[in-house]
């Protein structure tokens, strides 16, 4: 008996099965894609929280070699187009081999403890100026509060850190927060987390600030913990708001 031509070449697939395998197929990534899209954002959330706290150790090593005093902010030193910031500070204790280039390179370290993935995925082309940190300091927690210390404006705490030290109730005094990128203090400003003050009532969280993390940032403490909070700014000075303006967790 012979074969017909069609039973020698196999049966094919007709339009319509294709178009349900493609349907099939569409449905499945559907269902998969969200998932794996929380798994990655959950991953980025931990390296997050694990950069903060590296970021923490490498703080309170520069503090024992300076008199306890925490880094500036900005150190209003620059070089080849790149502004001194606290993470050139820090760097030598984390990474001793690296270095920060000039932010007008528009260079991205992306091994950096000071980078979080999830704010580079979200703000990819925030700045033509390259990419130093994505974190912010808070005034009156990391640095001298408005009229403490010698901050004769809010704008000027970069300059005028803390003792690590002196910081009482370390468990809940926030240093740092999740921010959009920064070059290096070249293009977004001065890097700060104000509170409402009588210089002129700035909201708590400042509009640098990220919820990068499902609505929410990570947060720095005084004592290394690292913690999630959801995005909830407020501008008032009473008992109401997230933090007081030693940047003191008050709910």
């Amino acid at each position: 008996m012979q074969l017909s031509d069609n039973s020698r070449k196999g049966r094919r697939f007709t339009l319509v099965e294709l178009l349900v395998v493609i349907a099939i197929l569409s449905i499945l990534a559907g269902l998969l894609l969200p998932t794996l899209r929380a798994a990655i954002e959950s991953a980025h959330q931990m390296e997050c929280m694990n950069n903060f706290r590296q970021m923490h150790v490498a703080m309170t090593l520069y503090a024992d070699g300076n008199r306890d005093y925490l880094p500036q902010v900005s150190t209003g030193y620059s070089l080849g187009g790149h502004w001194w910031t606290f993470a050139d500070l820090l760097l030598p204790y984390i990474a001793p081999e690296a270095k920060l280039y000039g932010s007008y390179q528009g260079y991205i370290w992306q091994g950096s403890p000071f980078v979080c993935r999830s704010n580079l995925a979200n703000y990819p082309t925030s700045t033509q100026y390259g990419i130093a940190f994505t974190c912010l300091a808070t005034t009156g927690g990391w640095t001298e509060a408005y009229n403490h210390g010698g901050v004769t404006y809010s704008t000027n705490a970069k300059y005028y850190p803390k003792r690590l030290g002196a910081i009482r109730n370390a468990s809940g005094t926030a240093l740092a927060t999740d921010s959009l990128p920064d070059s290096g203090g070249g293009s977004t400003g001065w890097r700060l987390a104000t509170t409402a003050s009588s210089e002129g009532g700035a909201y708590w969280y400042g509009n640098l600030i990220s919820p990068c993390h499902k609505g929410g940032m990570n947060w720095l403490f005084a004592d290394q913990h690292v913690t999630l909070r959801k995005y909830a700014p407020t501008n008032t000075t009473d008992g109401t708001a997230e933090f007081n303006q030693d940047w003191k967790l008050q709910k």
